[in-house]
Parts: structure tokens; sequence; C-alpha cells
């Protein structure tokens, strides 16, 4: 007798043995023991995870001779008959090879007649959203009034590319990619059965290869049952599929993290002398900050990765060794360089940039954290800085209760009368003590003449009396013209207090903490 792979030999053939689609298997289940049965379904889903499985099973469960039963007999002659593929009331037909609207029109004849000698006539169209838009609509009359013994089981990867006409007719079912663990369990099964000594974290890698198609992994177990006979170590998988050496990946993450680009480096080296494929090693590169990523959002590895725990406790403990927005900085690197390597003519290249670049990045500080040690930092010694050019010049604010008081009382004035403060603006504040202010202007300024004006002043008079809550008395001034001795000891003060101001030791902590250069001295406006 001819061999037979796994993933014929191993088929399901009732709803119990399918893997991973209980939802599904249950609903039909129900359905088939009510009699409540839909003329045309529709399973939707990836690759290799049951899908035309269940279309069989589904249909020898339809004209079982036992009748319409929760589970087919596999006995009878219409089980054995849809088993053996060779059933006149069951036809498989694919839908990328049978496009044409002639197709679909030869189907729609067929359906005229009765079953030759089941109970329904079925049909199952494999991967029916390959059919043409005309096809489609030959097939929608038929879908429309269908003839009551006639059953329509259509199968698809690309549910989105199905005209809606079509899919409001169908019950829709959404198969699911399998998960790890219960990949593995059935491998181990297939194992037990075949006789072979497998270690279950070697067919653990296999189910996780596979991506959630049962059919992929049980031919990666077939395929390595070949390469490595009866008994098979990770060394066979890693050699057969080109598995990277995890200890090798942790030991090149773990440099990385540390900024040792040396051994990095040099780690990326011996997998290149080792010939593994470079662009695989992108993708794990990719897929390990992700987990990183996610261990430290969420404090843990999710349970959803399907990792081994003794990979997963390894991520987790890695994922102590940076904070989550440099994470974020590595994932996002790693994803760029994944796809450079993928079209790169030199990927050795690419992932040595890659790496150096990773180690580069720097740990980010969040803004409140930087708030928090400004607030900190010891208040600036009061001294006038460089006035603005073109505007004339105020006394800084300092620390003094009464001077930010009165700078208080400035911006509010912005909001209150803004007429009002853009003439206070312009002068500077030269005395304020106790219930005494006084405003100098320059001499020839037209600001100081605008509030000696009486209803002015008046209503200067009544705003400070509002904000500060008491009579206060305004006292308006403007300094003599300065000779060039007064003017050049004026230049002389103002370069030192800018120096003063740049070499004060919380301007340098603040600068230090942003990692700024200080450009500019002026004055508060």
């Amino acid at each position: 007798m001819s061999y037979q792979v796994l993933a014929r030999k191993y088929r399901p053939q009732r709803f119990e043995e399918v893997v991973g689609q209980r939802h599904v298997t249950q609903t039909l289940q129900n359905a088939l023991e009510q009699k409540r049965l839909h003329h045309a379904y529709l399973f939707c889903g990836a690759r290799g995870i049951g899908k035309t499985t269940v279309a069989r099973i589904l249909a020898k469960a339809l004209n079982c001779e036992k009748g319409v039963v929760r589970e087919p007999c596999d006995q009878c002659g219409p089980c054995r008959e849809i088993l053996e593929g060779k059933s006149l009331d069951v036809q498989e037909i694919d839908g990328a090879s049978n496009t044409g609207v002639d197709d679909v029109r030869q189907i729609r004849e067929q359906t005229k007649y009765m079953p030759a000698s089941g109970r329904y006539k079925i049909y199952i169209i494999d991967e029916v959203h390959m059919l043409s838009t005309a096809a489609f609509n030959a097939l929608l009359k038929t879908l429309e009034e269908p003839p009551p013994h006639v059953i329509f089981i259509f199968a698809t990867t690309e549910a989105g590319k199905i005209p809606v006409t079509i899919l409001s007719r169908c019950q829709r079912y959404d198969f699911r990619r399998i998960p790890v663990a219960e990949l593995t369990a059935s491998l181990e099964e297939v194992a037990k059965s075949e006789q072979i000594d497998c270690a279950s974290d070697v067919l653990h890698l296999i189910a996780h290869e596979a991506q959630g198609s049962l059919r992929d992994a049980q031919s990666l177990f077939d395929q390595a049952i070949a390469f490595a006979g009866k008994k098979i170590r990770y060394e066979n998988l890693k050699e057969m599929l080109g598995f990277l050496d995890k200890t090798q990946l942790f030991t090149l993450i773990g440099a990385i993290l540390k900024k040792d680009r040396q051994a990095a480096l040099e780690q990326l080296n011996l997998f290149y002398q080792a010939g593994s494929d470079l662009n695989r090693l992108a993708q794990e590169l990719l897929l390990s900050f992700r987990h990183l990523f996610l261990a430290k959002s969420l404090g843990r590895v999710p349970d959803w990765l399907d990792l081994p725990k003794e990979e997963a406790g390894k991520w987790e403990a890695l994922s102590g060794e940076a904070g989550l927005e440099t994470f974020d900085q590595l994932y996002n690197i790693a994803y760029r360089g994944a796809e450079e390597t993928a079209r790169a003519s030199y990927p050795k290249m690419v992932l040595e940039v890659l790496i150096v670049r990773m180690t580069l990045v720097s740990e980010v500080v969040p803004i409140n954290q930087i708030l928090e040690k400004l607030e900190g930092l010891p208040a600036a010694a009061p001294s006038p800085a460089a006035s603005v050019p073109g505007k004339p010049e105020r006394q800084a604010a300092s620390t003094s209760p009464l001077e930010k008081t009165w700078d208080q009382f400035v911006e509010w004035l912005l909001k209150e009368k803004p007429q009002m403060a853009s003439i206070v603006q312009n002068g500077r504040l030269s005395a304020f003590k106790g219930n005494q202010i006084a405003l100098a202007f320059d001499k020839d300024s037209i600001y100081g003449d605008m509030l000696k004006e009486e209803d002015r002043k008046k209503i200067f008079s009544e705003l400070l009396k509002k904000f500060f809550g008491r009579e206060m008395t305004l006292e308006l001034s403007s300094p003599e013209a300065g000779t060039d001795q007064t003017k050049a000891a004026k230049q002389e003060k103002e370069k030192a207090s800018r120096h003063a101001a740049l070499t004060h030791e919380s301007v340098k902590e603040a600068a230090n903490i942003l990692g700024a250069v200080v450009e500019e001295v002026r004055t508060k406006q």
C-alpha cells in the first residue's frame, strides 16, 4: 500500500475530531439535530484550518443512511462514498479553476435533477471568491430560489471578495486560527500513533511555525520525520527549517539592551557564519521586541502569544532592562529593518546598521518627570536681563512676592483692559512699596503722557483698587537723558546680568535635563 501523508491520514472524519473549531462544529451539530438546515453555507478563514474538512463531514451528516444526524456513521454506503470521493450526490468544485459563467451554468442545470441515491445534492465550492462577476450573477438566481434537495457549501480564504448579494443569502461561519497549544496536543497524538520519539518542545516549535494551520503543522511534522527519522530533536528542526538558536538570540537581544555594540555585532557575525537565514533573523528581532514591548506594557507575557513557559520567563526578565518608550523605539527600528532586509541585496550590512541604531537608542524621559525636576530646581537670583530689541526696558521679574504680584496684575490687566495693559507694558516698575507704585517711562515716550491724562489715570486707579483690593497711589516719572558714560555703564550692567543668567546653576541644570542650548536671554513681556 502506498504511503499516505499525515495531513490526509489523520484528517478528521467526525465533528468531534475537528481541532480548534468548536464554535462551528457545535452550531452545525445542533442545527442538524433540530433539522434547521440552510440551503447555502459559507465557511471563511485561513488555509489549513478545517473548512473543507468540515464541509465533507457536514455532507456525510446530511446524507447518512441513519438520517440527518449530529455525527455521520462513516459505515453506510453514502458515508463511505463521500469519504472516498466517489459520491454522485456530493461534488467538490475548485473555484480557482472553474471561474467562468459556463461552469456555473452547468451547475445550475444539474440542480434540476434529484439526487442519485442520497438525501441531498450537495455542492462544495472551494475558493469561491475566485469566481468571476458573471459567474456570481449566474449563481445568484439559484441561491434566490434554491431547489429543496440542493445545498451549497462555499469555502473561502477571502470573504471580502465575495459580492454582498451572495453573502446575504448564505449562513456564514468564520473559522479561527488554531491555538498553538491545541496544535501541539494534536501533534502529540499523531506522534504517539506513529511511534515517533519527539519532545514536546519540538512539537511546540512545529506548531508555532504552522501559524494556526493544522494542515501546515502536520506537513511540517511529516517533513521532520522524513529528515530525522523516528527520533526528532531540536537540532534536527534547526537544521531542516533554519530555526535560530534561541540562546544566541537572547544573547543578541541582551547585548542590544546593554548597548554593548561590540558583543551584539559579534553575535550577528556568528549567525552569519553559521549560515542562518538573515531575513529570518530580522523577523525574529521584530518578534522579540514585540514580545518585550507587550511584556513591559502588561507586566507579563500575555497567554495569547502561546510561548513556552521558560521562554516567556526570559522575555519577562529582559523586559526589565529598559522602559516602555525605549522598547517602542526599538520595535519601530526593528520593523523598518525587517522590511529593508527583505528586499536588500546585502542583508548582513543592513542588519549591522540596524543593530548599531538600536544600541544608540537612549531612554526617553516622560515630560511629566522633566517638569517635576524643573519644579524642584532652586529659584534663580533676581537680576535684570538684556532688553528685547525694539521694546522699552522693564524690570525683570524676580522671586520677590511684591514684584510677582505686579506681574500678576499686568497679566490680569491684559485680559481685563488690553488697551490699558499696552500702555503700562511700555513702562517699567521702579518702585512698589505698600500702597505706592512708581512707573517710569522714557523721556520722549507718549505712553507716560497718555497715563497722565485725568480720565485714564482715574480708570487705572480703579483697576489697581479692583485687583489689589485697596487704594493705590500711582507716581509717574521719566529719566533724564543719559550721558555716554551712563549708557556704557548700563550696557556693562546688562552684559553682567546676561552672564549671571547663563551661568546660574538653575539654568544649567534645566538645560542639562532638557538637553537644550540657551540661545537668547530676554525680559518677560
